[in-house]
């Protein structure tokens, strides 16, 4: 959309959020009127839009020369981010993710529609031996996609990797709760256990892709992140960067498979930068399959005949981090005086109703409420009260405010109504916008961000130590770096029964909001559309499934 229509909606939203000077203006912080030439009719500006995106598609489509659908049993679908890596514990792109779901299999299924309700997929069984000690049965008979047999061997290997320091894996936080690996025998392997880890299996279900040793030891790391292998219902055999992925249906997927065999035949992954450009290819048949485009998008799509779209929930929230630990150096977010007053600044509430769209919801915890122990609605909860935030601002000493960069890689327009609420109460906050491994790669190394807009998905895990374990225990995100957070946190780890458990976590979060480590902003819902000769399912995670799709 046109940065007015952006400009207005800000507009819209509190009088303290009227459109402010540029974010790298030098001049004065006063807040302006939106000017009248941003008050245009938006359906107006839309349609011509579309009609713009429709004119370009046919360039577009002769330029590339492939036609997705049902003819040719081909499903192509596209997306904003090219990933650099198929390599899923070394990459944190949520296309790994779909790419992780399709190619490999884990030692148990979750229904992603019913958290807590575990199927045997690579393992036909498993049984705890003690608290702290979890023994999986491997199905006998099941090969990657090279041929090797999967073995006892390959799952040790796997976690054993991931947990590797030397190995520097970005999930490596995900997997605190393990504190050793046994191959028993061939088709029998042992999770020892640190403690008692009631989300065991949700992690194993969600996050833990069974990699084969031979093989990755055999290509390396790099060769095996860009064609990896898998148990999975599709193989990866083109990994072109910058053009496309082409995977094929596995013909020797197991038949004892929770999942279904897939129907497709072949799928195509086309990295496409700009969102304009994926409209006029699924206005064309360039494309089955979208994601991500703008809200007010939507309805002019649904007006295409041959086009479905939808809204669905995710698992992404949406948060401010603030350097508490002086990890930037000094900063005025070193005093939680400053940290509670940004939280009371931002009209979460008005920029959800205004700039996001529907299936979005304020948070007051670190962490959906969708997933296991984020109970928020007994969570700290901080008003939006911009009185509030100066008297705060001045008692920290900073009467008149004071100047600061933000930091931020996408939705622009959400940090930008941010900026505006900010510059409200004296926080002149200058946007710097960039690429998330470049943002992601600043905060590991200290360099220089003390102020920034992120999100955070999770890897669609149900449970809320999947966010607490990976940011506030002494990681390379953790702003915080507070030790009595981290003992908080290792007590609820490892917590016995759920009752016990949700207790803790609730302290942790608690704990989180008063000295508001963190501004929780809101849940981001995504929007999808795709082609009505496919029956493609929207999932409550918002993890797409391509292996569930069929043509109609």
């Amino acid at each position: 959309m046109p940065s007015e229509c952006y400009g207005a909606r800000l507009a819209r939203l509190a009088p303290s959020m009227s459109v402010q000077p540029p974010a790298w203006s030098k001049g004065p912080a006063v807040a302006r009127k939106a000017p009248t030439h941003m008050n245009f009719n938006l359906e107006k500006s839309m349609k011509s839009r579309v009609i713009r995106i429709l004119a370009a598609s046919l360039l577009a489509a002769a330029a590339f020369g492939a036609h997705a659908g049902k003819a040719n049993d081909t499903l192509i679908w596209a997306s904003n981010i090219d990933p650099p890596s198929l390599d899923y514990y070394m990459s944190s792109q949520r296309e790994t993710t779909i790419f992780m779901n399709l190619v490999w299999d884990g030692l148990v299924a979750r229904d992603p529609a019913k958290a807590g309700a575990y199927k045997p997929m690579l393992a036909r069984a498993w049984s705890w031996s003690d608290p702290k000690t979890l023994e999986f049965d491997l199905r006998d008979g099941i090969k990657f996609h090279n041929g090797d047999p999967l073995t006892a061997e390959d799952v040790k290997f796997t976690l054993d990797h991931v947990r590797n320091p030397a190995n520097r894996a970005l999930l490596q936080d995900f997997f605190l709760w393990v504190e050793s690996v046994e191959v028993v025998d061939r088709l029998k392997v042992r999770i020892h256990l640190k403690g008692p880890f009631l989300a065991a299996l949700e992690y194993l279900a969600s996050t833990t892709p069974i990699y084969p040793k031979a093989a990755f030891e055999k290509m390396g790391a790099a060769a095996f992140a860009k064609r990896p292998i898998g148990t999975g219902p599709y193989m990866v055999t083109e990994n072109t960067p910058g053009k496309q992925i082409v995977l094929k249906r596995n013909p020797d997927y197991f038949l004892e498979s929770p999942r279904a065999r897939p129907a497709i035949e072949t799928l195509v992954f086309r990295p496409i930068p700009e969102i304009t450009t994926q409209l006029a290819e699924i206005a064309t048949g360039g494309i089955d399959w979208m994601w991500r485009y703008e809200p007010e998008q939507a309805p002019m799509l649904a007006k295409l005949p041959d086009i479905e779209v939808a809204t669905g929930s995710t698992l992404r929230i949406g948060y401010i981090v603030m350097d508490a630990a002086k990890r930037a150096g000094a900063s005025p977010f070193n005093d939680r005086r400053v940290r509670q007053a940004v939280i009371h600044a931002i009209n979460r509430e008005g920029i959800v109703k205004s700039l996001v769209a529907g299936g979005s919801q304020v948070i007051n915890g670190v962490c959906s409420p969708m997933q296991a122990g984020c109970l928020d609605s007994k969570i700290k909860k901080y008003a939006y009260d911009q009185a509030r935030a100066r008297k705060l601002l001045a008692d920290a000493g900073y009467p008149n405010g004071f100047d600061t960069d933000i930091w931020a890689y996408r939705e622009r327009h959400y940090t930008e109504a941010v900026i505006a609420n900010l510059r409200s109460v004296g926080i002149r906050a200058r946007m710097q916008y960039t690429r998330y491994p470049t943002l992601r790669t600043k905060l590991h190394k200290n360099e220089g961000v003390s102020f920034a807009h992120m999100t955070f998905e999770g890897a669609s895990v149900r449970d809320v130590s999947v966010v607490l374990d990976y940011f506030f225990t002494d990681g390379p995100e953790d702003y915080a770096q507070d030790k009595k957070l981290q003992s908080m946190l290792e007590k609820a780890r490892f917590a016995a029964k759920p009752a016990e458990r949700d207790k803790l976590y609730t302290e942790a979060l608690n704990y989180i909001a008063e000295e508001a480590f963190w501004v929780p902003m809101f849940t981001y819902p995504v929007t999808y559309a795709w082609s009505k000769a496919l029956n493609f399912k929207v999932s409550p995670d918002g993890l797409p499934r391509f292996d569930e799709a069929r043509w109609k």
